[in-house]
């Protein structure tokens, strides 16, 4: 009897373990609404500086593998950038939308073999990590999908984003 409940009992600190694990990774992937007055100081700045003139209409932080990420949502005249910048005020990424005809012509002709019946919803150019791509959100056939492409037009990524409200 004592063997039976010492095996129960390393089962149940395994699940509980495993829960905790998961929530503590679901609970870092969120992020959150945050203000310019309650970010550091470097980070605000490199903020500003990315958008000169334009009105930031988001900010928000995330931990990103044990980093905090601010994100911000900017409009310039009616385009739209997100940014994100690290707690040192440097820039992490940058995702800008643009027309498909400004995308390479390589990238044009893979958006157009890879979206067939479909629509491009959302097109943009991503520059992260001194890398740049292109992502397009293509929705047709009951279907969503977020492709990523190199600058030479080769699929990079596919993501099937038919339940996200994005």
């Amino acid at each position: 009897m004592k063997k039976h409940t010492t095996i129960e009992c390393v089962i149940a600190l395994l699940s509980i373990a495993v829960l905790s694990t998961s929530f503590i990774a679901n609970a870092e992937d969120k992020e959150q609404a945050t203000t310019m007055e309650s970010i550091p100081a470097a980070t605000a700045k490199a903020i500003k500086e990315q958008a000169p003139g334009a009105k930031i209409t988001g900010l928000s932080k995330e931990e990103q593998d044990g980093n905090t990420i601010y994100g911000a949502k900017i409009n310039v005249n009616g385009n739209v950038r997100e940014i994100s910048v690290d707690g040192n005020g440097k820039l992490v990424s940058n995702e800008e939308a643009i027309k498909l005809s400004s995308a390479p012509e390589a990238v044009q002709k893979a958006i157009t073999e890879n979206s067939k019946g479909g629509k491009v919803e959302k097109f943009e150019k991503v520059s992260e990590g001194g890398k740049v791509t292109f992502e397009a959100l293509v929705s047709g056939n009951a279907k969503r999908e977020e492709i990523v492409f190199s600058p030479d037009g080769k699929v990079i990524e596919r993501e099937d984003k038919t339940k996200d409200n994005d």
